[in-house]
């Protein structure tokens, strides 16, 4: 499974950028919970970027016999890349992450953020919904908690409870 899309143009389906590594170097990096396949791809484009952290949550109301987790991996985004960002011209670093993965870069504007499909990152936004579970969407709380996978009916208690905001 790879990050790196065969997609025409480098770019994918769902034009996320699709960021093409001269050095296919990899780092293993061990998440904060259970043993992950996943890697960091580094990115010789931009040596500035920081290395993302792993931090694994568990989808909510799902029975216990059936606990599922995914992991966000949040990556503090240099100022001087926003540009790149917004251009899409710079994008997730893990390789072999899970469907329902997400990805953020938080470089001082709104956060950039991608899900992980059966097989590549795609950009998605507040309320998107979750790439195979379907009842869940994608909520984001400003308190630095940052992107999660939440049930439909909570995203809309959220809303009502802040007046549709």
């Amino acid at each position: 499974m790879s990050s790196i899309s065969g997609h025409p143009f480098g770019e994918s389906r769902h034009a996320t950028p699709t960021p093409t590594f001269q050095a296919g170097e990899r780092v293993s990096v061990p998440p904060d919970g259970p043993t992950s396949p996943a890697f960091i791809i580094v990115d010789p484009r931009f040596p500035e970027r920081a290395d993302p952290k792993p931090f694994t949550r568990t989808y909510k109301n799902i029975k216990q016999h059936q606990k599922q987790t995914y992991t966000v991996w949040r990556e503090n985004g240099a100022q001087a890349l926003a540009a790149a960002i917004r251009a899409k011209r710079i994008g997730p670093r893990v390789d072999g992450a899970q469907p329902g993965d997400l990805y953020e870069i938080n470089y001082g504007e709104s956060p950039a953020l991608w899900a992980m499909h059966s097989d590549e990152w795609c950009s998605i936004s507040i309320s998107d919904q979750h790439p195979v579970l379907g009842q869940y969407v994608l909520h984001y709380r400003l308190d630095g908690t940052g992107p999660s996978w939440v049930l439909r009916e909570t995203l809309q208690k959220y809303e009502r409870k802040s007046g549709g905001k």
